[in-house]
């Protein structure tokens, strides 16, 4: 799911708009208290696009060591969480979301 949310919400927008809402996303981030697992998000997952725009997202807030050409972003696993309701909700506002988007936003919500 969490790759079909990416490349959905990359084909809606240019890449420089994708870069802002991310950047708005990870703004918008309140870090939870806590520890949380630090994860990577991979070129396989987001694609080589999803990757650099997310990268670029993170050197905008000071946020990563990412550098052009990674394979890879790392993000603790609330800020990902964080990230990808963004996504779905940007999908949903726009009338994209396919039905299963739909329905996976309402479980998260509902926490199922």
């Amino acid at each position: 799911m969490e790759s079909e949310i990416w490349c959905a919400v990359q084909r809606s927008m240019p890449s420089d708009a994708f870069v802002v809402l991310l950047s708005l996303a990870v703004q918008s981030y309140r870090r939870r208290p806590g520890y949380a697992e630090l994860e990577r998000i991979h070129v396989a997952v987001v694609g080589a696009e999803g990757v650099e725009a997310l990268g670029e997202a993170f050197s905008r807030v000071r946020l990563s060591g990412w550098k052009r050409g990674d394979t890879f972003v790392s993000v603790r696993a609330h800020l990902r969480e964080h990230i990808y309701g963004a996504l779905q909700q940007h999908l949903i506002s726009s009338s994209l979301a396919s039905g299963a988007v739909e329905d996976n936003r309402m479980a998260r919500d509902l926490g199922l």
